[in-house]
């Protein structure tokens, strides 16, 4: 069994979503499969924008929000079907999902498995709306920033399986792939995945990171564009965590080898040696470093060439 979560902008064409369905069914054939799914790329902004036009209520707002994932699992449900893919979509009332907290930040505190298992042994895909949840009151809430990715990784700890999140990002990188190019990381302990999603690449949000981590709830990060490429397996394996910042006419880059095998040696030769850097601190396992960034070609090169040297122990 493994969880499949698909971002909005994987999901923002017809052609995206059938090839993704393509995928699933490939998968089905195999495994029992958790779909979980956000809203079509841009769709929760434009319904928050279209709410700004009226006095803001909390609850409303979470029950206006939530409905781009509904309309997603259902469009993901029915395209699977038309493939011959039996499917069946689930709001988080149907599962369900429960929640605790205030409106836009609730957290998920328990999910009655029942249903989905149900779904499954009936030889159906379970196309899950990600992002929200119920309250005791059976009001619609919802998780946050990152909030679909934080459902299929509670979904996957409870049914004790693999969650695999597809981005239009190829796996979790050194940096902010957004920003540059940086370096994939094929292998991440759950704290190294933490510590990226909050001063790295933001490529998992940083509640889904940590809910992985406590649960301890193996993931894969995918591009659902690449879907069959290895990506970035989270493992208990404990590597270098790069930080890098860019301020100004800086770029800071902090380098951590605390709890790694990793000898930092050739790292510090090479910045020695290469780096056109302005200042360096070198301690017994950080090293942080400071790059004139006028430049945006010679700073990712730098960081590529680090990347490298990182990933490649």
């Amino acid at each position: 069994m493994k969880v499949l979560k698909f971002g909005g902008k994987s999901l923002d064409s017809s052609q995206k979503i059938e090839n993704i369905c393509e995928y699933i069914g490939f998968r089905a054939q195999k495994e029992k499969i958790i779909v979980v799914v956000s809203a079509f790329g841009g769709e929760t902004d434009q319904l928050i924008e279209k709410a700004s036009e009226y006095n803001e209520n909390s609850r409303e707002m979470d029950a206006l929000i939530s409905t781009g994932e509904i309309k997603a699992a259902s469009l993901v449900a029915m395209a699977l079907e038309s493939r011959g893919v039996k499917a069946q979509s689930f709001s988080a009332a149907q599962v369900p999902i429960l929640t605790m907290g205030s409106h836009r930040k609730s957290i998920i505190i328990s999910i009655d498995r029942t249903n989905i298992q149900n779904c499954l042994d009936s030889g159906r895909v379970a196309v899950v709306a990600g992002f929200q949840g119920i309250n005791q009151k059976g009001d619609v809430t919802t998780l946050g920033r990152g909030g679909s990715d934080t459902t299929a990784i509670a979904l996957a700890s409870v049914f004790d399986c693999e969650a695999e999140l597809y981005s239009d990002f190829e796996g979790v990188q050194t940096g902010d792939p957004r920003h540059f190019k940086y370096k994939l990381i094929p292998r991440l302990s759950h704290s190294d995945l933490k510590a990226y999603s909050e001063s790295g690449a933001k490529v998992v949000a940083p509640n889904a990171a940590a809910m992985a981590q406590a649960n301890n709830v193996p993931l894969l990060c995918k591009s659902s564009a690449a879907p069959f490429k290895k990506g970035t397996k989270v493992t208990k394996l404990k590597s270098p965590f790069v930080a890098i910042s860019t301020s100004g006419s800086l770029s800071k880059i902090n380098i951590n080898f605390t709890g790694t095998n990793f000898d930092p040696q050739k790292v510090i030769s090479y910045i020695l040696s290469n780096v056109n850097y302005n200042s360096i601190n070198i301690t017994q396992h950080s090293i942080s470093l400071l790059l004139p960034s006028e430049s945006e070609t010679m700073v990712e090169k730098e960081i590529a060439q680090l990347s490298n040297l990182l990933v490649d122990e």
